[in-house]
């Protein structure tokens, strides 16, 4: 019997003990009404801040998105372009005259038209070619498109191949690359 009243002692000094810090706790928030105030201002501008931060990424997320889509479809069109001049080339080599040229198709076949080509509305194609070092049988071939990616950035993709008379070679003895 001794041994429970103890317990009952303790447990008594800690029921006293937690309502007084219960008291002390209800007195220090009814003074500081104020500064709850504060500190839910704070929270919100908090919340707005990180809100704000993830919106922004999200955006700049989503346009660098789009503008590397545009750029690949960029450098396949660009390839296209260097494709239609072999086509061409192996057609005839003498079509390979210099000159900035667009692309068409006529007749199911690759031809040079105009100074350039517009595909989907958005990019500008133009066929650079150039004779090699005075070269005859040896042409540089610049695929370039360009396309408005914004209104203050125009965007732009080079891709450069050489072509060579290989028939004109291969008739001579030598052998030709492409």
């Amino acid at each position: 019997m001794n041994i429970s009243k103890p317990i009952i002692v303790i447990a008594r000094n800690e029921v006293t003990r937690q309502s007084i810090t219960f008291r002390r706790l209800l007195r220090f928030a009814r003074n500081d009404v104020g500064f709850s105030t504060i500190e839910a201002l704070l929270s919100a501008s908090i919340l707005v801040l990180i809100v704000t931060a993830f919106m922004g990424a999200f955006i700049y997320g989503s346009q660098s998105t789009a503008l590397a889509g545009q750029r690949t479809r960029a450098a396949f069109l660009a390839e296209e372009g260097l494709e239609a001049s072999r086509n061409i080339r192996d057609a005839a080599f003498s079509n390979l005259s210099d000159g900035t040229k667009g692309l068409t198709i006529s007749g199911n076949q690759w031809i040079f038209s105009g100074s350039s080509d517009t595909t989907d509305s958005f990019y500008t194609r133009q066929i650079t070619i150039s004779t090699v070092n005075g070269d005859s049988n040896r042409k540089q071939i610049v695929s370039t498109i360009t396309w408005q990616q914004n209104n203050q950035r125009t965007g732009s993709v080079n891709l450069t191949t050489y072509l060579t008379n290989w028939k004109q070679s291969s008739q001579g003895g030598g052998g030709g690359n492409q």
